[in-house]
């Protein structure tokens, strides 16, 4: 990796929840930093949805319609939406509490890392997805 590339830097348990990105020269600070609810460049906006790993995010697009970027959380196929494996999450109930605070948000596609996106009415197949998985 070139020096100007950027690596995740993970925070430690217990501290605020931020993300970081850091060049991947060592003890260099980050160069940018960001927290839940902060708007971003370009019009996103960050949300944190844990479980996956700790410091999991998602992010909104906040244009009509609101786009969500979700990794991680769920993935989608011919058949809808699944819950990724609880065995890939570290935790698996604070994953489902962060697809339900999604619902909270204004959107109309949901971009997921695993599927293509949804974009007929991405917040009732969440819910559908939920009441499903019980």
């Amino acid at each position: 990796a070139s020096a100007a590339s950027n690596v995740y830097k993970r925070q430690p348990p217990g501290s605020v929840a931020r993300s970081a990105w850091v060049s991947t020269r060592a003890g260099e600070a980050p160069a940018h930093t960001y927290a839940d609810g902060q708007p971003l460049p370009g019009g996103l906006r960050a949300f944190r949805t844990p479980g996956p790993e700790w410091p999991h995010y998602s992010f909104l697009y906040e244009t009509d319609p609101g786009v969500v970027f979700c990794s991680d959380l769920v993935s989608s196929d011919a058949d809808g939406l699944h819950l990724i494996d609880p065995a890939l999450h570290e935790d698996p109930a604070t994953t489902r509490a962060s697809l339900e605070s999604l619902l909270d948000l204004r959107f109309g596609v949901l971009c997921l890392a695993h599927g293509a996106p949804v974009t007929d009415d991405p917040a009732r197949a969440l819910r559908d997805l939920l009441a499903r998985e019980g």
